[in-house]
C-alpha cells in the first residue's frame, strides 16, 4: 500500500482514459489512392483507460537498444557481413525511433512524456502482473513491486518499506 501512490503518474491528462490501439500496423490501417486513411481493422483488443497505461509505441517502432544514429567510423573495415547487417539494423531502427520520437514530441506531448516517466515499464508491468497473479504472474508482480519500492526509497529517502 505504501508504494501505490507512486505507481501512476501525478499529472492528469496522463491518467485520464484515452483509447489506444494495441496492434496498429500497416495490414491494419486502409488507406485510398490519395493516402487517406479510410479504415481501421483489429479493435478486439483495444479499451478505454489511463493513457499512461494504455501508450505504446507502433510496433514498427519496437526498439529499446543503444541509440546508433550513423555506422560506426570503421565499418568499411568490417569483414563480417553478419556484423555489418546488425549495425545495419540497429542504425534502422535507431532512426526510425528517433524520428517518432522527435515528431511525438511535437505533435502529441503528453505520449511523449508517458514514453519519457521514470520506471515507466516497470510501473505498467505491476498494473498488467497484478491481474494475473493467478496465470503465474505472482513471481513478475513480485519483482515489480521491489522494483517500484527501490524507486520510491530512492525518490524518497525518509520513507520505509518491508517487503
Amino acid at each position: 500500500m505504501k508504494v501505490a501512490p507512486y505507481i501512476f503518474p501525478a499529472e492528469e491528462e496522463l491518467v485520464t482514459s484515452h483509447i489506444w490501439h494495441w496492434d496498429l500496423h500497416a495490414s491494419n490501417i486502409f488507406v485510398n489512392e490519395d493516402c487517406e486513411i479510410t479504415g481501421v481493422i483489429d479493435w478486439q483488443d483495444v479499451w478505454a483507460g489511463p493513457l499512461f497505461r494504455e501508450a505504446r509505441q507502433p510496433k514498427v517502432i519496437d526498439y529499446n537498444g543503444e541509440m546508433l544514429q550513423h555506422p560506426p567510423d570503421n565499418y568499411k573495415d568490417i569483414q563480417d557481413e553478419e556484423e555489418k547487417a546488425r549495425i545495419d539494423a540497429q542504425v534502422e531502427k535507431s532512426v526510425v525511433l528517433h524520428a517518432y520520437e522527435t515528431h511525438t514530441r511535437t505533435a502529441n506531448p503528453a505520449v511523449h512524456e508517458v514514453f519519457h516517466i521514470p520506471h515507466g515499464l516497470t510501473r505498467r508491468q505491476l498494473i498488467t502482473f497484478a491481474t494475473n497473479t493467478w496465470d503465474g504472474d505472482i513471481i513478475p508482480f513480485r519483482q515489480s513491486l521491489i522494483r517500484i519500492a527501490r524507486f520510491v526509497m530512492s525518490s524518497t529517502p525518509f520513507l520505509t518499506i518491508v517487503y
